[in-house]
């Protein structure tokens, strides 16, 4: 059995991880440069799971919630698929034509239906990139085939995304935090509108894009109009499916947040499957200083 590298090390981070659809066991875990691992005891032991990825550098995992055998995972060159539970990957990047990508929501009733969102990135990472400094993310894509094309699907959409979230009672159901707020679509992709009133309440002037921006979403898998979100104030918080949003910081030490920002970090707030518990990381960013990132529960 291989370590699973070591959380909390810049160049050894776990980016994530993903049960496998009815197991409490078996899980899959994405690293910043050691590709993927799986685990089939609860996480004791980990094996590297890297067969067939062109790229160690991977982002976002998941499995097909209706179809456990399958599982995605996206990575600095593209989208890989998995149909043997994360032992073997093939690359699906087809119609991809920036292929840096992140964030991914896999429909839960279709396995071949996926979405992916692009990220930013320095063009000295990938020489091949013609755009100059900054290569801006590109926005959303979509398959309905399994990965083998990818078509855009931005209609309405802020394109700079860092999160997505499915319903999982309904696939047509998306949401997409973005460099400008929280963005809804209830057409599968097709269109999409903003929703985030209240994020921006009590903020003086026109809000900034650092005031703006949402880091994360969790989805509440028992009630899906429920769902949580990060950004300039702290936590926010929906009843309505992103109609109204208001901040439930609770205690959290959140002090540094204005100058430094609690969640600079991506992947930073999940909800149980009971959808009663909420975990959180925060880290305030300290100037001239590392300061570990630490993890809260609501409850």
């Amino acid at each position: 059995m291989d370590h699973l590298p070591q959380l909390g090390s810049w160049d050894n981070k776990v980016l994530d991880v993903a049960f496998q659809p009815d197991s409490s066991t078996y899980l899959l875990a994405a690293t910043q440069d050691h590709g993927v691992y799986r685990s089939t005891d609860s996480g004791q032991n980990w094996t590297a799971s890297n067969d067939g990825l062109a790229n160690s550098s991977t982002h976002e995992i998941h499995f097909a919630p209706s179809d456990g055998n399958v599982a995605y995972v996206t990575s600095h060159v593209g989208v890989f698929r998995s149909d043997d539970g994360g032992r073997s990957w093939v690359e699906r990047s087809g119609g991809l034509s920036y292929r840096y990508v992140h964030a991914i929501a896999v429909d839960s009733q279709n396995p071949d239906v996926a979405y992916v969102g692009t990220a930013s990135e320095l063009n000295q990472l990938h020489a091949e990139h013609m755009q100059e400094g900054l290569h801006r993310s590109e926005g959303l894509y979509k398959t309905t085939d399994g990965g083998d094309l990818w078509f855009a699907v931005n209609e309405g959409l802020h394109l700079e995304t860092n999160d997505l979230q499915i319903d999982p009672s309904d696939p047509r159901i998306l949401y997409a935090a973005t460099a400008a707020g929280v963005y809804k679509s209830t057409d599968g992709g097709d269109t999409w509108e903003l929703r985030s009133n209240g994020m921006l309440d009590d903020l003086p002037g026109f809000p900034t894009r650092r005031e703006r921006e949402v880091i994360d979403l969790a989805i509440d898998p028992t009630n899906p109009l429920v769902l949580y979100a990060t950004g300039f104030k702290g936590v926010y918080r929906t009843k309505d499916g992103g109609e109204n949003w208001y901040v439930v910081n609770g205690n959290l030490p959140l002090e540094s947040w204005r100058d430094h920002g609690a969640f600079g970090h991506d992947r930073n707030i999940e909800v149980d499957a009971t959808g009663q518990v909420v975990y959180l990381l925060v880290g305030t960013r300290k100037p001239d200083s590392y300061d570990p990132v630490r993890l809260y529960r609501a409850v």
